[in-house]
């Protein structure tokens, strides 16, 4: 097999034998499941890594988006990798991957006070008594509905439906609790966010080449370069 560089595409493979292999191995689905958590996380990663300083109608729209879906995905990824814990807590890859995560009190305790009722009421479902609920504990003072830029409603951000979602999310304390509690699940998020991808593709680089993978250069009869081929 022809070197690959450091700037190389590669693919990894099952041969037809590997793979009749890995589909006995119990740990071959839990292994697909989490690429498929980490292939989803990536969505939220430029939104959530912009400044803060930017804060256009479209930027905070999308970086609010990605937060709020990335903090549900991380609930689930974080249940797959208890699951994972049973098969994998002895190999050497766990203890400086995912074993520091699940031994963390502080995720532990994002997980439970702000990332599980995120993933319940806040994100995978779109209850409108969710919103009914939240609107009874908004103060009798102006509130921002929507926000945008110029004359068309392309960049339309419709602020009061994250708001609320964050008012459920976070109770309705005093303004200097709400905002304390406010950074606890932003910078927590965050955090989990960072940690948990660089865990899962580290982990995951050896999880697939124990169960057989080889790498080697893309080919003209791949999936993905026959569709960049039909769509010159």
């Amino acid at each position: 097999m022809a070197r690959i560089g450091q700037s190389s595409d590669w693919v990894a493979v099952l041969t037809a034998k590997a793979i009749l292999t890995a589909k006995q191995d119990a740990r071959f689905s839990l292994v697909l499941a989490l690429g498929r958590v980490t292939n989803t996380l990536t969505l939220a990663r430029l939104p959530i890594q912009r400044p803060l300083r930017w804060q256009s109608p479209r930027i905070r729209r999308e970086r609010q988006a990605a937060l709020l879906y990335a903090g549900a995905v991380l609930f689930e990824g974080m249940r797959l990798v208890e699951g994972l814990a049973r098969h994998y807590c002895k190999h050497a890859k766990w203890a400086t991957t995912f074993k520091p995560l699940l031994a963390d009190p502080t995720v532990r305790s994002l997980r439970t006070e702000f990332l599980r009722p995120l993933r319940n009421k806040g994100v995978f479902h779109f209850d409108a008594d969710l919103f009914a609920d939240a609107l009874t504990r908004v103060p009798a003072e102006e509130i921002i509905i929507a926000s945008g830029r110029g004359f068309t409603v392309r960049d339309l951000y419709i602020d009061a439906s994250d708001d609320l979602i964050l008012l459920s999310l976070l109770g309705s304390p005093a303004r200097g609790q709400h905002e304390a509690r406010l950074e606890q699940f932003i910078v927590g998020t965050m955090d989990l966010y960072a940690r948990f991808t660089r865990a899962a593709t580290a982990f995951l680089a050896v999880a697939i080449a124990e169960l057989g993978a080889r790498r080697r250069r893309p080919r003209s009869t791949d999936p993905a370069i026959r569709m960049r081929d039909a769509a010159r």
